[in-house]
């Protein structure tokens, strides 16, 4: 079989002819090592990285063939390909700094999900506090957490969303929200002193990049919408040089980057076969959250010479957001059988639903209470926030959801638990009885079917009756390419590819578990702290030009009393994990 070297291919310099092959495109010690899926109709004898199938490839946008005709080129200093909470980010951070930069979207717009976004103010916490506050964490998760990875977010969250802030308020956005009710002060001394925004609804992160990335263009930088990136472009010595992207009208532009190529293109929920294969347990379950997510930028990442993070994929999969997701109310499955121990955090349902409901089912959990929940369930700090009533009946009456977090989720009332069931589309008979069972172990004290907590044992017998159907939805897949702890991408020996960065969850994992057990927040403050310090990176600084700091715009976090939480006394005592 013929081959030709990555870099040539990459560099569109090799002629494909019959035959032509991607070898040795791994760039780690197992570089021999090939995947031999049956390959599509013209690829007949390409060899991909052990990392990917042919499948991977064809469920994406990349294409393998070297593009060679251009109908443009264009050259800037940082290319950026993707314009969500990661890469609009690294787009206006660049141009502010001075640079050209451009940026190629597979979408006729921005593209964020999102709300919240938080950040480690270290002139509050101490180091201890910081360093345990970052353990708590690595436990949740199992210890399967990048450290260097999480210590850039401790490191460069303030600055990134104190800039946040102070961008959004120049815009004039309006509902921004500010809280400091995720520090943390251990009863033995140290503290994690947390701030977090949240976006305004119901716009959220999609609102605020879409305004971010006006403000770019605005400065200079150049958006190709609906022209994704499909190939990038590495010079003899490996170096990252370029993009082509794919116009709407099918043909190529070839974008130049004299100093960095950011991959910032989400993840891959919408590539089954990258499901199927790294992440099965997702395969064929769930709503998917997102769309056009197909694993476009881990793939060029590892045909550049990276490797894609050793599986598992730490995936955010939600229900109801943010009432009711510690609360223990009884759960039933589309037949009417209960099916699960309920005391467990909304972001793990998913792990038990997995075992539960087969391939190709809804997974919906029917969740059931009576009216007067906020007495039965309200004496329990540790399981707030609920929804208060008003709220909740508002949200039915008006055929609403009861947060703009939750449009996949849907609350239900009725007099009687037959309507109920006919409402949601459950059958009654079964649903009665699974109730009834349910009620008789709260009279016994004793949950002796799933193992509940006695004392939140609370019967359903008050009408009117409610239900969520709680649609468990899909919000990410945590899984990239590899990148070291400044987010440069790196082959499987460590190498740095120069000229290649990741952000966002298109870059690494910082988090390794099985489901997502980060700092609230986090989620969103690592793709954007990424986003704009990978930015930095390429253009050769460590810092911005201007440096934005929590003090800076303090007073918007400060309690009635004018004091933050890790300083009134109404810090956790612990971290929060769910």
């Amino acid at each position: 079989m013929s081959t030709i070297d990555r870099r040539a291919f990459l560099t569109g310099s090799a002629i494909v002819a019959t035959g032509a092959a991607l070898a040795g495109l791994t760039g780690c010690g197992t570089s021999s090592q090939t995947d031999d899926s049956a390959p599509a109709e013209g690829t007949a004898n390409i060899q991909l990285p052990i990392d990917l199938t042919m499948a991977d490839v064809e469920g994406s946008l990349v294409e393998l063939e070297p593009i060679t005709e251009f109908a443009a080129e264009e050259s800037y200093d940082v290319v950026v390909v993707g314009a969500g909470v990661a890469g609009v980010p690294a787009v206006l951070t660049a141009v502010e700094e001075g640079a050209s930069v451009c940026c190629l979207q597979r979408e006729g717009k921005p593209a964020a999900n999102g709300f919240g976004t938080s950040a480690v103010y270290k002139a509050g916490s101490t180091p201890g506090g910081i360093k345990r506050w970052m353990e708590d964490f690595a436990k949740g998760d199992g210890w399967r957490i990048n450290r260097d990875l999480f210590q850039h977010h401790v490191d460069h969250s303030e600055e990134t969303v104190s800039w946040l802030v102070a961008e959004c308020t120049e815009l004039g956005l309006e509902g921004m929200g500010y809280k400091t009710s995720g520090a943390v002060c251990y009863e033995d001394g140290p503290i994690a002193a947390i701030f977090e925004i949240s976006a305004p609804i119901p716009g959220g992160n999609q609102q605020v990049m879409e305004e971010l990335a006006k403000k770019a263009e605005g400065l200079g930088a150049v958006f190709h919408y609906e022209t994704p990136g499909v190939q990038l472009i590495q010079d003899a010595d490996g170096r990252v040089t370029g993009v082509v992207g794919k116009k709407a009208d099918g043909s190529y532009i070839k974008v130049n980057a004299a100093k960095g190529v950011i991959m910032a293109t989400g993840d891959y929920m919408n590539n089954e076969a990258m499901v199927d294969h790294y992440s099965r347990d997702l395969s064929g379950k769930f709503l998917r959250l997102q769309t056009n997510r197909t694993g476009d930028g881990q793939i060029m990442g590892i045909l550049a010479g990276a490797r894609i993070v050793p599986p598992a994929h730490a995936h955010q999969v939600h229900g109801l957001i943010p009432f009711f997701m510690k609360c223990p109310i009884i759960a039933l499955d589309g037949n009417g059988e209960r099916f699960m121990n309920e005391n467990i955090y909304m972001t793990s349902w998913n792990t038990v639903a997995s075992y539960h409901y087969p391939k190709g089912q809804d997974t919906i959990l029917y969740r059931f209470f009576d009216s007067e929940y906020e007495t039965k369930y309200g004496q329990y700090p540790e399981l707030q926030p609920l929804a208060p009533k008003p709220m909740l009946d508002n949200a039915i009456d008006t055929h609403t959801p009861i947060t703009q977090y939750d449009f996949h989720n849907v609350c239900h009332r009725a007099d009687t638990l037959e309507d109920l069931c006919a409402e949601v589309g459950i059958p009654f008979e079964q649903a009665k009885a699974s109730i009834d069972r349910y009620n008789q172990l709260c009279d016994l004290g004793e949950d002796e079917d799933f193992g509940v907590k006695a004392a939140y044992l609370q019967k359903i017998e008050t009408p009117p009756f409610y239900c969520i159907k709680d649609v468990l939805g899909l919000a990410a897949i945590n899984g990239g390419f590899t990148v070291n702890s400044n987010y440069e991408a790196i082959d499987g020996e460590g190498n740095v590819i120069p000229g290649l960065f990741g952000a966002g969850v298109c870059a690494d994992g910082i988090c390794g578990g099985i489901n997502w057990s980060m700092p609230g927040g986090c989620s969103n403050s690592h793709c954007i702290t990424s986003g704009r310090y990978t930015a930095l990176l390429a253009l050769g600084k460590t810092a911005p030009s201007t440096v934005h700091k929590f003090e800076d715009m303090w007073d918007n976090f400060r309690g009635e009393d004018g004091k933050f939480a890790w300083e009134n006394g109404t810090a956790r005592k612990a971290p929060d994990l769910w």
